[in-house]
C-alpha cells in the first residue's frame, strides 16, 4: 500500500469512527518481516472489515485510479453472497455514503 492509499485509508477509518462503525485494518497476502515470512489474510480480502448497525461491512480502499485485482473481485462476490456489505471506497465521502445506505436499508 502506497502513501496515497494510506492517506485514503486513514480518512476512511476516521469517517467510520465518526459514524460509529467499527472497522479493523486487515493485512492480506504474504510478506517478509525481517528474516521471517509472514502470512496475512487470504489474497483478495478487503482492507477494512467490521460492523455497522448490525451489518458486516468490508471496505476495499483504492485511490482515484486504483482498480480491484481479480482476487478482490472474487472475495467481494463471496462476501456479498454471505450477506455482507462490500464497497470500494476512494474517500471519506464514499464511506459516509455506504454507511448512509446501510442506515436507510438500501443495502
Amino acid at each position: 500500500m502506497g502513501k496515497a492509499e494510506n492517506a485514503v485509508t486513514k480518512s476512511v477509518r476516521q469517517a467510520c469512527q465518526l459514524r460509529g462503525a467499527m472497522v479493523v485494518r486487515v493485512q492480506a497476502g504474504s510478506h517478509m518481516v525481517g528474516k521471517h515470512f509472514v502470512r496475512g489474510a487470504e489474497a483478495g480480502t478487503a482492507d477494512l472489515i467490521g460492523s455497522y448497525m448490525g451489518r458486516a461491512i468490508a471496505l476495499e480502499v483504492k485511490t482515484a485510479k486504483g482498480k480491484q485485482q481479480p482476487s478482490q473481485v472474487e472475495w467481494e462476490t463471496q462476501w456479498k453472497e454471505a450477506g455482507g456489505v462490500y464497497a470500494v471506497v476512494r474517500s471519506a465521502d464514499d464511506t459516509l455514503k455506504v454507511l448512509a445506505d446501510i442506515e436507510m436499508g438500501a443495502v
